[in-house]
């Protein structure tokens, strides 16, 4: 009841106020905005623009008040139509909110929020009305019933009710003396002058203010946003930040394995960038150089046949469409994951991308046609939309790592553990989730060893623009046995002995691909596996005999292939220049042995059949 008589109290008080009904409708105006969206912090700007304008702050949080609850009620239809006007990304509102949260500063208040971007296009055609209406009140009762009810035999009778007059007191207040009202209009001394100067010192000291406490309290601050993205608990052993020299550094991060908390999944053990503060007041995250040691990394297999990175929730998508393809790759995994080798998961994988890249494509040839893809998306009022931009939201300059380590870990039982990249030393520039954005191509190259070189080199060197890159990697003496568990599934025979040394250069010219892959096994040792598969194409009897040719020559000869890759980047053909059944035909004749002729013939007739070309086939 109090709260009532004085929300009444106030509104009378505004009525009789020397202000103008215009900055009383203005002040509305802000009030009702502010209400009918959900709390976040654009509230800052509607309440900075209220500041600035020189209207009525008394009634902006007047008709704040009253209309608060109106703005709760209305939370689950500003989400909806925040989903339906952002979600394909077209039209002048969407636009409107991308130059929002593109804007410096701006950038950080949740325009991007569903919720909030409904709310706005919900409240301010509403706040616009319920302003003009206030004004035109004011207005009329000042000029109209104001003068008529002074006047009024009744009213004055009724004033000398001690009564009456308690109860005018108690609703409407004190009468105010009556002065000449000012000469000022809103549209001639918008601003109030004080708050032009008094507003950005404000915020400039709350930045510092901020840029300081983030300084003091950054390893809290770090820990708890870095979990909260990833979902899992990670920890900082010292961290720090320098808010004038926009330095960051930090040492023995560890983020523990998902599936198994004893273990960490990645650990660094130092870290410093040097951070650009212009691209962070528009909320984009430019690192001018990128310093990163000892860099220890484990993908494991768990018992059931799912990678320990997939239990991330910061690395499940979050878009309805590329979900649906996860979950294919995921339930696989679930089923064969832990009687696969690591090509076959690497192949899965790949297939699943192909699919979601396919997905994508369609979403986009939809919205170039002009067909509108309604989305359902259940009411979050933290669920934002991700606007398209020109930019990227993450950059690196320059970027050096040394000493990193990745381990490929199996815990399914099956003996599928990989050597380990050891030593890895890295260089790289212009790294950003959109490559080519400048201009300036990717790049990165590095070298390292494979289990401390017991098993190997390997050395890379990459770079890439959307419409052009090139790509060369090489790997050095490796034992072929070592890497068992990449390929004992894919490949039908044993391999028992064998060093290997792979190399390919490759470019891609607008969506061609033109490489070459070159490969060299000394000492390649074969064997069948139980229960005597064919291989090439061959008969049983004839697959044995090939694979002792292939052992003939593998142990007098290196091994090389060569494959040239070209074509669509999306089916490229493959055209290798020696294959094992040559092989496995040479091998047959360096044993010169007689009896082996009909054999050597046989594989010879398989030989040129492979290289003649399919013939088309003929019409039905």
């Amino acid at each position: 009841m109090l709260t009532l008589i004085k929300l009444i109290r106030n509104l009378f008080k505004q009525l009789k106020s020397d202000l103008t009904p215009t900055q009383i409708a203005v002040g509305v105006f802000f009030g009702a905005v502010a209400a009918l969206t959900p709390f976040g912090l654009h509230l800052v700007l509607v309440f900075t623009l209220a500041l600035l304008v020189n209207c009525s702050m008394a009634a902006c949080l007047l008709v704040f008040g009253a209309l608060k609850p109106v703005g709760f009620a209305l939370a689950g239809a500003s989400f909806n139509m925040g989903v339906s006007l952002l979600e394909n990304g077209d039209g002048a509102f969407a636009s409107l909110i991308r130059a929002l949260c593109n804007a410096p500063i701006l950038a950080y208040l949740g325009f991007d929020r569903y919720v909030v971007a409904g709310g706005i296009a919900i409240a301010l055609p509403i706040a616009l009305v319920f302003a003009v209406v206030f004004g035109l009140v004011i207005s009329g009762y000042r000029k109209k019933l104001a003068p008529k009810l002074a006047d009024a035999n009744w009213f004055q009778a009724s004033m000398k009710n001690p009564l009456f007059r308690f109860f005018k007191w108690l609703i409407a207040g004190k009468d105010k003396e009556q002065q000449e009202p000012k000469k000022r209009f809103i549209l001639l001394k918008p601003f109030r002058a004080y708050m032009i100067v008094f507003i950005p010192l404000l915020y400039v000291g709350l930045t510092v203010g901020g840029g300081l406490y983030a300084q003091a309290a950054i390893n809290g601050i770090a820990a708890q946003g870095l979990s909260k993205s990833l979902g899992v608990q990670c920890t900082f052993g010292k961290i720090e930040y320098s808010f004038f020299g926009q330095r960051l550094a930090f040492e023995n991060f560890q983020l523990p394995d998902p599936s198994n908390t004893k273990e960490d999944m990645v650990r660094v053990g130092g870290f410093e960038a040097d951070l650009g503060f212009v691209s962070l007041l528009s909320k984009r995250l430019h690192i001018e150089k990128l310093a990163v040691r000892d860099i220890a990394a484990n993908v494991a297999r768990k018992e059931d046949g799912k990678l320990n990175v997939n239990e991330l929730p910061g690395a499940q998508p979050k878009d309805p469409a590329a979900k649906s393809k996860y979950d294919e790759w995921t339930e696989w995994m679930t089923q064969k994951g832990k009687d696969a080798d690591w090509s076959e998961l690497w192949n899965k994988y790949q297939e699943y991308r192909k699919k979601k890249q396919e997905a994508q494509k369609e979403e986009e040839a939809k919205k170039a046609r002009g067909e509108k893809t309604k989305v359902q998306l259940a009411y979050d009022s933290d669920l934002r939309w991700d606007p398209l931009r020109r930019d990227p939201l993450v950059r690196i300059d320059l970027l050096q790592i040394k000493n990193l380590a990745l381990r490929m870990t199996d815990r399914s039982g099956k003996g599928g553990n990989l050597p380990a990249i050891t030593s890895l030393e890295v260089q790289g520039a212009q790294l950003s989730e959109k490559p080519g954005w400048n201009d300036a191509p990717l790049t990165l190259s590095g070298s390292g060893l494979l289990a401390d070189g017991k098993s190997g080199k390997l050395s890379f060197k990459v770079s890439y623009l959307p419409a052009k890159s090139d790509v060369e990697f090489k790997v050095e003496g490796v034992p072929i046995t070592d890497w068992r568990a990449a390929y004992e599934k894919s490949v039908p025979v044993n391999v028992d002995a064998g060093q290997a040394s792979l190399q390919t250069n490759a470019g891609i010219l607008t969506g061609n691909v033109d490489g070459k892959v070159t490969l060299r096994i000394d000492q390649l040792k074969v064997s069948a596996k139980p229960g005597q598969k064919p291989i090439l194409g061959l008969s049983p009897e004839m697959s044995g005999y090939a694979i002792q040719g292939i052992n003939a020559y593998g142990e007098k000869l290196p091994v090389e292939v060569a494959a040239a890759v070209t074509g669509p980047l999306e089916d490229p053909s493959v055209q290798a220049k020696v294959s094992f059944l040559e092989i496995a035909k040479k091998g047959l004749e360096m044993l010169g042995k007689k009896e082996l002729q009909k054999y050597i013939d046989a594989l010879g007739g398989e030989v040129d059949s492979s290289r003649k070309p399919a013939r088309p086939s003929s019409p039905r």
